[in-house]
C-alpha cells in the first residue's frame, strides 16, 4: 500500500525516467539530440561551462553550483536534429559548447558577478534567524534549500 510520501518519490522517479527515455534519440523516435548547459565561475576563478543531455541533471548541478557560492548563468537548452551531422553525438555536442560559450561567455559572466554584488532585498537579521532554526533542526536537505536561497537572494552568511 503506497503512502503519500512514496506516491510523490514514485512519481518523481518515474519522471526523471521518462526525461532520461526521452533524451535518447533512437527510443523516441526523434533521431535528435537535445543539449542543456549553464557557465559558472568560481570567486576569481575562470568560467567554465557545464553541459548534459539530460535537462534535470542540468538543473540539479545548477542549484549545487548556486549553493556553493558560484556565479552561475541561466541555463541554456538547444535540439540538434540528425540529419544535420554525420555523428550526432560527437558534433552536436561540441556546436552546443560553442553556442554556449557565445551567449554566457566571459561578458555575460561579468554582468552577473555584477548583479551578486548588489545588496539583498531580504533582511539579514530574518534570514539569520530561519538560519538557526533550520541548522537545530538538522535537516541536510533543508539547510541545502535555504542556502540555496541564500545566494539566489545574496544574503550569504
Amino acid at each position: 500500500q503506497l503512502r503519500k510520501e512514496s506516491y510523490i518519490l514514485l512519481n518523481q522517479w518515474l519522471k526523471k525516467e521518462q526525461e532520461k527515455i526521452s533524451a535518447e534519440p533512437i527510443v523516441s523516435g526523434n533521431y535528435c539530440r537535445t543539449f542543456s548547459g549553464f557557465a559558472y565561475q568560481r570567486e576569481g576563478g575562470e568560467v567554465k561551462y557545464f553541459i548534459d543531455a539530460l535537462p534535470y541533471l542540468t538543473k540539479e548541478k545548477q542549484i549545487q553550483f548556486i549553493a556553493q557560492g558560484c556565479v552561475v548563468s541561466p541555463i541554456l537548452s538547444i535540439t540538434y536534429y540528425a540529419d544535420s551531422f554525420h555523428n550526432l553525438q560527437k558534433q552536436s555536442k561540441e556546436a552546443f559548447r560553442v553556442e554556449l560559450s557565445k551567449y554566457v561567455g566571459g561578458m555575460y559572466m561579468k554582468l552577473m558577478a555584477f548583479l551578486k554584488q548588489l545588496p539583498s532585498g531580504v533582511d539579514r537579521v530574518c534570514y539569520n534567524d530561519y538560519y538557526e532554526k533550520i541548522q537545530a533542526a538538522n535537516s541536510r536537505k533543508a539547510m541545502e534549500i535555504f542556502l540555496y536561497y541564500g545566494y539566489l537572494w545574496n544574503v550569504k552568511r
